[in-house]
């Protein structure tokens, strides 16, 4: 679903932002980005959701080889892939019926059509009637239930969220993650940049790590305390 092969990123004169990243996320699959700020996680998700290229290396998303992809088919691939940001990256001036419909607009898709699917998307996330309402109206964990609902509208293989619970605090973060597991139990691919060690210890996600553009672990396996050692280090 997601393969990164000896993929490179060096910004200009000499910031190595990624070196030799080698990564495969199967379809369905769960999986942890963690590491410190400033480590390469914005940078690996920008690659993979085509708003930057690799200066070396091969990125395969969705059965796509993205060295290959011309520029006007950019818009098709990132269909294929639901982007959650930390700051909701809502528009103000549209009511949350309006933001979670863009997609779907921008897509051609018939106005009966998105009625039906926004509607669904808004009962998904426990919105039901929040349609009408602005952004500024909402709590944090709202918007940040909408920005989801914005995510899934196109029915995407795979979910990206960077630090999507950053904003919130626990207990609402516990139902963001939540709503995660809930959308990758019915097939979505879920890929998750967080420093909270409260959901990277918590359950048998697969955790990868990245420190100075290096993945430097994978952790499929290992002990949830080892992992929690080992990211504290960097914190």
């Amino acid at each position: 679903m997601i393969k990164l092969t000896h993929v490179y990123k060096i910004y200009q004169p000499s910031v190595h932002a990624l070196s030799d990243i080698n990564i495969e996320i199967q379809k369905g699959e769960f999986v942890y980005l963690t590491g410190p700020s400033g480590a390469g996680k914005t940078t690996l998700f920008r690659l993979i959701t085509c708003y930057d290229q690799p200066t070396s290396g091969a990125i395969e998303v969705a059965g796509v080889d993205l060295k290959k992809i011309k520029p006007q088919d950019i818009p098709l691939i990132r269909r294929k892939i639901g982007v959650v940001f930390q700051d909701f990256k809502l528009l103000k001036n549209r009511t949350v019926f309006e933001n979670i419909a863009l997609p779907l607009e921008l897509a051609g898709i018939r106005k009966a059509e998105i009625t039906d699917r926004v509607n669904l998307a808004l009962e998904q996330v426990g919105l039901k009637y929040k349609g009408p309402f602005y952004p500024m109206h909402l709590s944090g964990g709202e918007q940040q239930r909408v920005a989801i609902a914005r995510a899934i509208i196109s029915k995407p293989g795979i979910l990206i969220a960077d630090e999507p619970t950053g904003n919130l605090d626990a207990a609402l973060s516990e139902e963001i993650m939540d709503l995660f597991a809930k959308i990758n139990a019915q097939g979505t691919t879920v890929f998750i940049a967080t420093h909270n060690l409260a959901f990277i210890t918590k359950g048998n996600r697969r955790v990868l790590k990245i420190d100075k553009g290096h993945i430097v672990e994978h952790v499929p396996s290992a002990s949830r305390e080892e992992i929690k050692y080992e990211i504290e280090l960097d914190f």
